[in-house]
């Protein structure tokens, strides 16, 4: 059995064996621990930046 957990752009899949109560109790705990122990992704913030120079670097000179 697959148990799969997402929130906030991420996801955790964890396979087990059987399909008892116990082993799918323990296994979502286990993704759920997963999951916030990592912390969310900020966003990334939409700042451009651009090299520019001044100087002809023209071979006519």
């Amino acid at each position: 059995m697959r148990i799969s957990v997402s929130g906030e752009g991420r996801s955790v899949d964890i396979d087990i064996e059987g399909s008892s109560m116990q082993k799918l109790a323990a296994a979502e705990a286990t993704a759920l621990r997963l999951l916030s122990a990592v912390p969310a992704e900020k966003p990334a913030t939409p700042i451009g930046f651009s090299a520019t120079s001044d100087i002809d670097l023209s071979a006519d000179d």
